[in-house]
């Protein structure tokens, strides 16, 4: 049963940086996301293997608000900076009929929302030259304990409710690597990992920035 989903967009974010008094910044964000999906359905149809297809428009947005404080904490020659981080967003599917296959299905819209709040600590420690150990702990929590239903129905014989998946709540994560200055800009590589939650467990992330 051969079931596929692909799926493409176009993004838009406005991201506004706010110092503060006593070391505090913040940060607030907004974005957006409209594109497209087609989406294949495996499933048997008296035993037999079949597929429906069905195309559907999607849409996304979010907002985040972040206050972070700068160096408020260190321990020797390690400097850490609290954070919290709160946002929130929501995916829409819009409502869509399959098409072919022996059972083609009407999906009603769906939309899945996520409110998620992270709090925790960004250090760094200096290395030889401009490079620096770095690092990040950081607790995190999601409000929503489930994704939104699965409403439609088979076309011309019944009706379907389909409950949506429970979300794992709350999960810490971890990370250590190293940052320097590389040409004109500043590059970093760091290995994350996560307890379980919505995130992979385990994922190695490496940026490259430069200023303009």
């Amino acid at each position: 049963m051969a079931g596929e989903a692909q799926s493409d967009g176009t993004y838009l974010m406005a991201e506004a940086l706010l110092p503060l008094p006593q070391k505090l910044s913040a940060t607030f964000a907004a974005y957006g996301m409209w594109g497209e999906a087609d989406v294949r359905r495996g499933y048997l149809n008296a035993g037999m293997p079949t597929t429906s297809d069905g195309h559907t428009d999607t849409s996304t947005w979010g907002l985040r608000a972040r206050l972070d404080w700068d160096d408020a904490l260190s321990f020797g020659q390690i400097r850490a900076t609290p954070y919290a981080d709160l946002s929130h967003s929501e995916t829409r599917t819009d409502a869509y009929t399959e098409t072919g296959g022996g059972f083609p299905a009407a999906y009603d819209a769906r939309t899945n929302k996520a409110t998620q709040l992270r709090i925790g600590a960004n250090g760094s420690r200096p290395l030889a030259g401009s490079m620096r150990l770095i690092g990040i702990v950081e607790v995190a929590h999601l409000f929503q304990g489930s994704q939104a239903n699965t409403r439609g129905q088979v076309v011309g014989l019944f009706g379907f409710d389909v409950a949506g998946t429970d979300n794992k709540q709350t999960w810490l994560r971890a990370g250590g690597g190293v940052e320097g200055r590389l040409g004109g800009g500043t590059a970093s590589l760091m290995l994350n990992v996560t307890t379980e939650g919505a995130a992979p467990d385990t994922w190695l992330a490496t940026a490259y920035h430069m200023a303009f």
